[in-house]
């Protein structure tokens, strides 16, 4: 089984020997990539509808994995008992439908070492809940697939530095590890920050709102930023 370059990204940070949990499983070849490839020995593939529970079984079938990943049907980590894994991931979702798993499996987390998570979109406010709930974010990468650039986040259990504004909309590690596609997407992030700034500025009470003044800090950064690398 071949991963494209997205869930090959969250594949790098499973580490070796992990007990995990794979929510919103779909196919489950996340799973099957990685016990193939001898990373792990036992997962759970989880999924809330029907239909990527008996796909996901039917490629754990195909690839004679049945004795090591288990498919269970559920809300995110709803059929996860605590201590069963040791490792999260859910990628593909929205930053608050991941926030909003986390927030109903305090249980399971209490067991959990690591989080890997891949937002589709918003993952300012992933970062900020994270900060808020006692995660580091210790590694972040970015990866291109057909055409859309991804966010990778893995967080560990540790109480993490004091981002700046700006961070929580960027990440910090990237720029840091000189990762290939921060120009790239930074240039993104200002094209769309730049065009929700002008929209605003078609309000007459634009130049007095503190939200403006907050996006007009984040513009003028992300512009400093592309002209630094």
């Amino acid at each position: 089984m071949r991963l494209g370059e997205r869930l090959k990204c969250v594949a790098s940070y499973v580490p070796e020997g992990a007990k995990l949990a794979d929510v919103g499983t779909d196919h489950a070849y996340l799973p099957v990539w990685l016990t193939e490839n001898g990373v792990i020995n036992f997962a759970i593939a989880t999924d809330i509808a029907a239909g990527p529970c008996s796909a996901a079984r039917a490629s754990i079938e195909r690839a004679g994995l049945t004795d090591k990943i288990k498919v269970r049907r559920g809300d995110g980590l709803a059929a996860v008992q605590p201590g069963e894994v040791d490792t999260v991931v859910i990628a593909g979702m929205g930053a608050s439908n991941i926030i909003g798993i986390l927030q109903k499996a305090t249980t399971v987390l209490d067991k959990t070492e690591k989080l890997i998570l891949q937002p589709m979109a918003e993952s300012v406010f992933l970062r900020r809940w994270l900060h808020a709930n006692g995660w580091r974010v210790e590694k972040e990468k970015l990866a291109k697939e057909a055409e859309r650039i991804y966010e990778i986040i893995s967080a560990i259990k540790s109480a993490g530095d004091k981002y700046e504004e700006w961070e929580y909309q960027t990440g910090r590690l990237q720029l840091r590890e000189k990762d290939p596609l921060w120009c790239e997407y930074m240039g993104i992030l200002s094209k769309k920050h730049n065009f929700v700034l002008k929209e605003m500025e078609k309000s007459n009470d634009a130049a007095g709102n503190e939200k403006y003044r907050e996006y007009q800090k984040l513009v003028a950064k992300l512009e400093e930023l592309l002209k630094c690398q």
